[in-house]
């Protein structure tokens, strides 16, 4: 979960990178969030808080998701749900973060963190080659 200032001024960057790590990062935050709520690793006197938490994540992730439509496609369908070019995009991104060494992604997250451009790390080509 992310302040809501740093989540804006990062998702205010248009860089599709980093829509990607916030929609990621949120993502796992959730779900390790309601497996430890789901398995009581979390304390009764903290579950609301932790509730809470998720809650203002998903808001994150929908903000996310719903800005990605200025990369020339729409994530949902007219129900809710990802689309299939939704699944593309996330499925390209995940594959190049996975697949960079772990120096470069330092670099990247160094980059991101001291609002520097990190235009430079874009992949060449484009999501839309492996439809």
């Amino acid at each position: 979960m992310f302040d809501q200032a740093k989540f804006d001024e990062l998702l205010g960057t248009g860089d599709e990178s980093v829509a990607f790590q916030l929609i990621d990062a949120l993502g796992g935050f959730i779900w390790h969030t309601e497996h430890d709520l789901a398995d009581g690793r979390i304390s009764e006197e903290d579950e609301a808080q932790a509730e809470a938490l998720v809650k203002i994540a998903r808001a994150q992730i929908e903000q996310a998701v719903s800005s990605l439509t200025r990369f020339g496609f729409e994530p949902k369908d007219s129900t809710g749900r990802a689309t299939s070019n939704y699944w593309a995009w996330y499925r390209w991104w995940k594959c190049y973060f996975d697949l960079m060494s772990d120096e470069d992604f330092t670099n990247y997250n160094d980059d991101l963190e001291h609002n520097r451009d990190v235009s430079a790390w874009r992949p060449e080509g484009t999501w839309k080659q492996v439809e």
